[in-house]
C-alpha cells in the first residue's frame, strides 16, 4: 500500500509548493519590515542593549519568573525582584 502511494507521488508538485510558500513567506516578511514604524523599530533595535534592571517595563512578567525560578534551582540566592544577586 505504502508503495502505492510513493509511486503516485509527483515530486513536481512538492517542489512547487515548498516555492509558493517560500514566497508567501518572504513576501510576508519584507511587507512587515517595510511598514514597521519607525519608533517601533528604534524600540525594538534598543532591546539587547538595555539592562533588564534598569528597564523592567520592556520585559514580560513571564521572564522573570523564568529566571526567579531558574536562580533558585541553582541555588544562587534572589534579591524582592527575584533576580539573583
Amino acid at each position: 500500500m505504502i508503495r502505492d502511494v510513493v509511486s503516485f507521488l509527483d515530486y513536481s508538485d512538492c517542489a512547487e509548493i515548498s516555492l509558493t510558500i517560500f514566497v508567501v513567506v518572504f513576501v510576508a516578511v519584507s511587507l512587515r519590515a517595510l511598514l514597521t514604524s519607525r519608533a517601533t523599530a528604534s524600540r525594538m533595535a534598543s532591546i539587547p542593549l538595555e539592562d533588564p534592571a534598569l528597564a523592567p517595563a520592556l520585559f514580560s512578567q513571564g521572564a522573570s519568573d523564568a529566571n526567579h525560578a531558574s536562580a533558585s534551582a541553582s541555588g544562587l540566592p534572589t534579591n524582592k525582584s527575584g533576580r539573583a544577586k
